[in-house]
Formats: structure tokens, C-alpha cells, sequence
């Protein structure tokens, strides 16, 4: 039997385990429209569905390549683009992205909307850093208003709020506030098993926490805690089949044994595979920037 779309809103309700006034604040709607949704009153807009399974980290592909029309259709691409964009620190197509989806058809969906904004903040150079943080916690506070980030390694994260979460860390670093950027890292990192996101997300978002951790204890002189969690983030990388920050993390242990006063036969290999292996990932910019590295804080000259 053919499960009623009353039977979809509700079961995806409580897998989310949020009363009908909760989920009605996420998909900015009335608690009375949730209801008639699950009595199958009211057929359900196909886009709150999308965004529950988005809240569930479900991938929500094959939802909207059944459903969705042309115009969401091309809309909603242009808002997975926009995501893998920024996730690349890729600025160029970044902002291509962006302009799209801001004149596209989905662009007030209430997830959709967020990432605008998110994303906004990201690509905005006129802004300094306590500003952007300041505009990142608006948008955090887009689908999470009474967010408490004494309780962050508590709180179930959806995916852009963990991305939000990482740029008001990175821009916390910046400004000199490392405190508070190792702070939301290392919550994020203790509260990874309550993320709401699928496992290709996790594959992402996990590699990109421990590398930041890494940067952050290294600009804080805590050499120790760096190498530990550079060499945590191989591994996570392995486990989750995904090489790109390998060459980064590989640099920041070759960095901290080498501040740690260690001998080259220590560190030279973490940069030699550093090297080569941003080669062979075609990565020409980072493995430069390895090379001169070497050349200027290491002394070595052949990688």
C-alpha cells in the first residue's frame, strides 16, 4: 500500500524526534499547517519534505530528481553547486553560484535561503572579522534561534549550522581570538555523533574540523596537541576515503616535529610525501607552497 504523504511528514517528524511546533519553526510554517500536512489535509509542498530530509542528513537527490520541476530542479542544482563551491574555498564559481541561486526559483525556500546567506557572509571582503562573525550568528540563528554555544557539544547540528559554526571559527582565528576558534572546534569534533548529515557530508566536514584544529593549536604554540590532531586527521581522512587535506595535514606534522626540535630524518618524510602527494592530486598551488615552505622554514631544498 502506497504510504499517504500525511504518513511521510509525520514519520520524518518523529525520526527528526521534533514536536509538530519545532519542526514548524524549522520549515518556517504554523504548527497548524504541520497538523493539516499529517492529517493529509493540505497537500505538502514537496520542498518541506526536502528539507526535513535535509535536517536528517538524508541525501534528498533522488527526491527532487522524481518531483521537483524544471525550474526547482535547475535551482536546486545551482544550490548543491554553491555548497561544493564554498567547501572547495572555491571564490570564482563560489560567487557564480551564488548570483544564480539568488535569481533562481528556490531561493526563499527556508534552507535554501539560509545558505544564501551563509554564503554571503563567506564571499563579503568589505567585512572585518568581528562584523562577519556577527552576521554568521544570524544566520546560525536562522533555523536555530535560541542556539547556547556554552552547549554546543550538546546540541544536534544540522550541516549548515556546522558550516557556519567552522567560519565564525576560522574568522575567531583571524582576529587573534584562538580561544574561542579551538573552543567551537573541539565541541564540534566531541558532538560529531549527533551531526545531521549524511555520510558524505561527514567525509567533508570531519577531515576539514581536525585540520583547523591542528592550524589553530599550532598558532598557539600548543605543538603537542597539533601533531597529535594532524596525525588524528590521516586517519580520519583513510577512514573516510577522502585524500584532499592529506598534504596539508602531513605539512602541519612535519611543521611540529620540526618545532619540537626533532632531527630532519623525522619530519622529511612528512614533507616529502606532502609534496608529491598534492602532485599527484593536481594540487600545483599547494605543492608549491610546500616546496617553498621547506625551502624557507625547514632548509631543505629537494623534495
Amino acid at each position: 500500500m502506497k504510504m499517504k504523504s500525511g504518513e511521510i511528514i509525520r514519520n520524518l517528524r518523529k525520526e527528526l524526534g521534533m514536536s509538530q511546533e519545532v519542526l514548524a519553526e524549522k520549515l518556517s510554517i504554523t504548527p497548524h499547517q504541520v497538523s493539516r500536512m499529517e492529517r493529509s489535509k493540505t497537500p505538502p509542498d514537496i520542498w518541506y519534505i526536502m528539507q526535513m530530509l535535509e535536517l536528517l542528513g538524508r541525501p534528498s537527490e533522488d527526491f527532487w530528481m522524481m518531483y521537483l520541476g524544471t525550474n526547482d530542479y535547475d535551482g536546486y542544482l545551482i544550490y548543491r553547486n554553491l555548497r561544493k563551491s564554498l567547501r572547495d574555498n572555491d571564490g570564482v564559481n563560489a560567487r557564480k553560484h551564488l548570483k544564480q541561486l539568488e535569481e533562481s526559483a528556490v531561493c526563499e525556500k527556508p534552507f535554501v535561503r539560509q545558505a544564501i546567506a551563509w554564503a554571503r557572509v563567506r564571499l563579503n571582503e568589505s567585512l572585518s572579522g568581528e562584523e562577519a562573525i556577527e552576521e554568521f550568528y544570524k544566520v546560525l540563528r536562522m533555523s536555530n534561534p535560541s542556539f547556547n554555544e556554552d552547549k554546543l557539544d550538546e546540541q544536534r547540528l544540522y550541516y549548515q549550522e556546522i558550516w557556519t559554526l567552522v567560519s565564525i571559527a576560522s574568522r575567531s582565528n583571524k582576529i587573534g581570538d584562538r580561544e574561542k576558534a579551538i573552543y567551537i572546534t573541539e565541541s564540534l569534533l566531541r558532538n560529531r555523533e549527533n551531526f545531521k548529515t549524511s555520510e558524505d557530508d561527514k567525509a567533508i566536514i570531519l577531515p576539514t574540523l581536525f585540520f583547523n584544529l591542528s592550524n589553530y593549536y599550532g598558532k598557539s604554540d600548543k605543538i603537542k596537541d597539533s601533531l597529535r590532531t594532524a596525525e588524528k586527521g590521516l586517519v580520519v581522512c583513510q577512514e573516510n576515503n577522502n585524500f584532499r587535506l592529506i598534504p596539508e595535514l602531513m605539512l602541519n606534522i612535519a611543521t611540529s616535529h620540526r618545532l619540537m626540535g626533532e632531527e630532519e630524518r623525522k619530519y622529511k618524510p612528512y614533507l616529502v610525501r606532502a609534496y608529491h602527494c598534492a602532485l599527484g592530486m593536481g594540487r600545483g598551488e599547494i605543492a608549491a607552497f610546500i616546496k617553498k615552505d621547506a625551502e624557507d622554514n625547514f632548509g631543505i631544498k629537494e623534495l
